[in-house]
């Protein structure tokens, strides 16, 4: 088994801890994509794509005000978050175009994503 595979279980692990049987930490994340537009060079046109949306399992934070000031300043933000999110990027179907979902709903709450990082085995982001 090599290390790679170690962690992703580990990672694996930590979620089904969280998650308590259903009764822990862990809430639904649904992100959603409103509208994207593709240019195909074959044929010079535009295709539209309509809302696609993804369900995951993940860990919501919310954030004090100090912890939010200083992500501000240290990510160069323009907006306030106000909760961070975690969520294993195994459950992301498809991780290649994680960064293009901007916005995620979370116990009837909807959340723009500010800011996101791939670390290749969760992933995290600070919303507003």
């Amino acid at each position: 088994m090599s290390l790679d595979q170690i962690v992703r279980d580990g990672v694996n692990t930590a979620f089904k801890i969280l998650n308590d049987n259903g009764n822990g930490l862990t809430t639904e994340l649904t992100f959603s994509l409103s509208e994207s537009r593709n240019y195909d060079f074959s044929t010079g046109g535009v295709s539209v794509n309509s809302e696609t949306t993804v369900t995951v399992t993940g860990v919501i934070l919310q954030l004090d005000t100090e912890t939010a000031m200083r992500a501000v300043e240290s990510l160069q933000l323009t907006v306030n978050p106000t909760a961070q999110f975690i969520i294993n990027l195994s459950s992301f179907p498809d991780s290649r175009n994680l960064k293009l979902f901007d916005e995620f709903t979370a116990n009837g709450v909807t959340y723009s994503v500010l800011n996101m990082t791939n670390n290749g085995y969760v992933v995290e982001g600070l919303a507003a």
